[in-house]
């Protein structure tokens, strides 16, 4: 079974409506201590990614059949790396529901939170801007550059997904 290319513009719409759901929940997350806030944004985050990275291989195995596998690769690795980032986030979020939920974190907790929910806005708002550029609506894939500065920003948040795993697993207070 083939997607139309005329159904295409309906598929995007429905992955950025869900992007904006979960957008919507991870500002409303951003101000609050819900856990369950975070949880929703999340899960709505990474459906809508998962569902723009199949689209994309569709595209470029449609649209660009000449790329290179290499090429394919580098382009997409940013969007597996955030989707790797998202998922990391939700275990940490649900493994450790009744700690967070409790207050029974350190005061970083809070602060490595919140780092890593700006950062992921930076991603998504990058994500956007690239799938915006001209090159890739030809193409279906992100220049070098784009994927070399989306990967930077990653690593940083990656770095802090860890510090703030640490911080759950080893470090508790007594509320």
């Amino acid at each position: 079974m083939s997607i139309s290319t005329t159904a295409l513009p309906i598929v995007d719409n429905i992955i950025y409506s869900i992007l904006g759901v979960g957008l919507i929940f991870l500002i409303c997350s951003f101000f609050s201590t819900s856990n369950m806030c975070n949880i929703v944004a999340y899960i709505s985050i990474t459906t809508s990614i998962m569902l723009l990275f199949a689209t994309l291989l569709y595209r470029i195995f449609t649209i660009n059949n000449n790329a290179s596998i290499l090429k394919t690769i580098f382009s997409l690795f940013p969007l597996v790396v955030l989707i790797g980032i998202l998922i990391y986030s939700l275990y940490l979020f649900i493994r450790f529901n009744s700690k967070i939920a409790n207050g029974n974190t350190t005061s970083l907790f809070g602060t490595l939170t919140k780092t890593s929910m700006f950062l992921l806005f930076v991603e998504l708002g990058l994500l956007y801007y690239g799938s915006q550029k001209e090159s890739f609506k030809k193409t279906a894939m992100f220049d070098n550059v784009f994927s070399s500065m989306l990967m930077l920003i990653e690593l940083l948040n990656i770095i802090i997904l860890v510090y703030l795993g640490i911080t759950l697993m080893y470090f508790t207070t007594d509320g």
